[in-house]
């Protein structure tokens, strides 16, 4: 089953992003030249669009599921925990949002750089009609980028397809790769911000 998300997450997402100019998602791959990173991506399960406006620089992919997006924040002043309660705070008050919470078990997690903050959220929500009501998980990463950007990753599913969907996040996860002079990290636990 195909269930649409919330296409209010590209806006929320937008704000504070860098804009810049990237190079245009192919059918599996993107690189942003002036985020310096690339990722790629099973093109069967995943479709890339390039970010535009304030989402210039970054991508977003979308699956029948799932949303990540891969992007900036060029005001973020080098501020990665800021950046974590920034985008938390951006989804909690978002209309028909309740329960918002950070939750540290019960879903698989990356193994972020350690360099990296990572927060993962559950929310109820419902339809502006009142009607239908959904959870959802949110993962939230922010890491250094160029000077004081800071480079966010998000991932945004239906808890009842959580399971199902994050391997497919976890391969494109994997497949991030900083291009520029912030190309470092190692593959340890991320510290675990809170909103």
């Amino acid at each position: 089953i195909i269930r649409p998300l919330i296409a209010l997450l590209l806006v929320l997402s937008a704000a504070g992003l860098a804009p810049a100019a990237s190079s245009a998602a192919s059918n599996d791959s993107f690189t942003s030249k002036s985020l310096d990173f690339t990722v790629s991506w099973n093109a069967s399960v995943w479709t890339g669009t390039d970010g535009t406006g304030d989402l210039a620089g970054g991508v977003t992919l979308d699956s029948d599921t799932s949303t990540v997006v891969i992007g900036g924040f060029a005001d973020a002043g080098g501020d990665i925990n800021g950046c974590i309660s920034r985008r938390a705070n951006q989804e909690k008050k978002r209309g028909g949002v309740s329960n918002f919470k950070q939750v540290n078990s019960g879903f698989d997690k990356v193994d972020a750089p350690n360099d990296a903050v990572g927060a993962l959220y559950t929310y109820t929500q419902t339809s502006a009609s009142g009607g239908k009501s959904d959870q959802k998980v949110i993962y939230i990463e922010c890491r250094p980028g160029n000077g004081d950007d800071v480079l966010r990753i998000t991932f945004l599913t239906f808890a009842d397809s959580y399971a199902s969907a994050f391997p497919g996040f976890k391969s494109v996860y994997e497949s991030i790769e900083l291009t520029g002079a912030q190309n470092g990290g190692d593959p340890t636990p991320a510290e675990t911000a809170t909103a």
